[in-house]
């Protein structure tokens, strides 16, 4: 009996060790479980805001995803848990820790964005987050996401070269589409809106990854009207294989940039909301619309190819 408990302390002492210096730990900004992947919740990722501020977020792909189920049972809720200087190393007791906090996320509103921006934490300190999903009773394992705050002004800002598009499309309001081609000049266009039918422009760009996008601007050759165009994040580079139905579910219609056509003629039509979301989706793609009643086509002479866009940035 004195020999076993011998044995049992000295494993708590080993675990307790262990413990101590992080080893139970997974790889940063990732999932616990690799096989967790279908649990809806995506992308898990931590930016300064200010010298003792952050913005957490993370996606919910829910059932508008590109593995779209009808069967599928969504997950209700996430509870997110930080703390600071030591990760976080409960797995099944979720209280959070003496220095750090949490929030929870009902999914009931079905954004596909969620964020959370955090203002109590102190210059150079270190900020571990855990996100944990929740289905019915049941708790997933956690997606993880770690940053160390510094001073915000220090934080290297990077504005991209002019980017033409990689991929261009033409989408109709039945999810319809077909692909476009550059050339001398590249395939004609036209973006319209009017009595319940809707014809769009979908470009695809070499986004950065785990970036804070701060700016965008993008030049579309068209004729230029002052009319009231939008700009919507796609939720998944997966756009073009997916079919009509699902591909109307991955359009994100909470984080739009408003322009005018006019704006977009110039090349200084603002799109930075909607670049910022499809770089947290870690996707690259943009859908353009136009307001209804209206028409925007490409100028003579112009077609799809000579799109450009000035991005600027800070990775993480």
């Amino acid at each position: 009996m004195r020999k076993k408990t011998v044995i049992l302390f000295s494993i708590s002492m080993v675990y307790i060790f262990l413990a101590s210096c992080n080893f139970l730990i997974s790889p940063l900004h990732t999932r616990e479980n690799s096989n967790d992947w279908k649990k809806q919740i995506h992308n898990l990722f931590a930016e300064q805001l200010t010298d003792n501020s952050l913005k957490i977020s993370f996606s919910w792909l829910g059932d508008r995803n590109f593995y779209y189920d009808e069967d599928n049972i969504d997950i209700d809720e996430a509870l997110l848990i930080y703390s600071t200087d030591k990760a976080y190393l409960s797995r099944t007791t979720l209280i959070p820790p003496e220095y750090g906090g949490s929030y929870r996320f009902d999914f009931s509103e079905e954004y596909h964005l969620y964020s959370k921006e955090i203002s109590e934490f102190s210059k150079n300190e270190e900020v571990w987050f855990a996100l944990y999903p929740k289905q019915g009773m049941r708790w997933y394992a956690p997606l993880y996401e770690k940053i160390v705050l510094q001073d915000a002004s220090s934080i290297p800002t990077i504005t991209s070269p002019s980017m033409s598009p990689i991929n261009g499309f033409i989408m109709d309001s039945s999810g319809y589409h077909y692909e476009l081609y550059t050339g001398s000049p590249g395939d004609p266009y036209s973006i319209e809106s009017s009595f319940g039918f809707a014809r769009y422009l979908v470009l695809q760009f070499d986004l950065p990854d785990r970036a804070r996008c701060l700016d965008a601007t993008i030049y579309l050759p068209v004729n230029g009207g002052a009319v009231i165009g939008y700009a919507y994040p796609i939720i998944s580079g997966e756009f073009e294989y997916v079919d009509d139905t699902q591909r109307l579910r991955l359009i994100d219609y909470q984080n739009a940039s408003t322009f005018t056509y006019d704006q977009a003629a110039a090349g200084n039509a603002n799109i930075t909301a909607a670049v910022d979301a499809a770089i947290k989706y870690r996707s690259n793609t943009i859908l353009f619309a136009i307001e209804d009643g209206s028409t925007e086509n490409t100028t003579a002479g112009s077609g799809y190819g000579d799109e450009s866009m000035v991005i600027t940035f800070q990775q993480y």
